[in-house]
């Protein structure tokens, strides 16, 4: 459980900058009551003849910031090939990060897994209320949320599927965010001594196909 106030000084339309600021999220914490942090990923890196099995990460909701997951796999196979990736996931109230890399050589007619997914990699959710030390409850006072993504997700392979996004939504916005938006605001009226929920989620998808098949090639993939 967490708790912080803030102050309202004028009547009607005041913005509230403390409840929710950016960055994927907020750049101060939330007025939360109702709060939690989720990290979940699944790393497939199979060599054909290999022994490697995926590594799945989800640690369900915690309270405690930062929740930090990082995760590794690789495999190699006396057929030949190998994989081998390290991924890290940082969930806190308001700042979601996601980075890693991995690199896969498979051999003629031997084929290999080097893929991450598992939506959403991080997240956050959290509980804001609106407080005022002048203000009455019931006054109308307007919310604006401010949310901001940056970073790229990219593989060698131009074949590969590759997702890089997050979503921020308060109260009733909701904010799409990807590569090509690295800002978003939007604004809804509430008041006095209401309540509303604050989320954030960052997904990143990478799955490189061609070293699926026999012809060899060497691929990477980073976020």
């Amino acid at each position: 459980m967490r708790s912080t106030s803030g102050s309202l000084s004028s009547p009607a339309r005041t913005a509230v900058t403390t409840a929710v600021l950016a960055a994927i999220g907020l750049g101060s914490s939330a007025l939360a009551q109702d709060c939690g942090l989720r990290n979940i990923m699944r790393l497939v890196n199979r060599v054909n003849g290999g022994t490697a099995i995926e590594v799945v990460v989800n640690t369900g909701w915690m309270t405690d910031s930062p929740l930090v997951s990082p995760a590794s796999a690789s495999d190699s196979s006396s057929f030949g090939g190998s994989t081998s990736a390290s991924w890290t996931a940082t969930s806190t109230y308001g700042r979601l990060m996601f980075s890693g890399s991995g690199t896969g050589t498979n051999a003629p007619g031997n084929g290999l897994f080097m893929w991450l997914d598992a939506d959403p990699h991080a997240q956050f959710r959290d509980r804001a209320t609106i407080n005022s030390a002048s203000l009455p409850n019931g006054t109308p006072v307007t919310v604006r949320a401010t949310a901001s993504f940056s970073g790229t997700a990219s593989s060698s392979d131009p074949t590969a599927e590759v997702a890089a996004n997050a979503v921020f939504t308060a109260g009733p916005l909701n904010m799409p965010l990807n590569a090509g938006t690295t800002q978003a605001t939007q604004e809804f009226v509430t008041s006095v001594g209401a309540m509303f929920d604050v989320v954030g989620a960052l997904n990143c998808t990478l799955r490189p196909y061609r070293i699926l098949g026999g012809t060899v090639y060497t691929d990477t993939v980073s976020a």
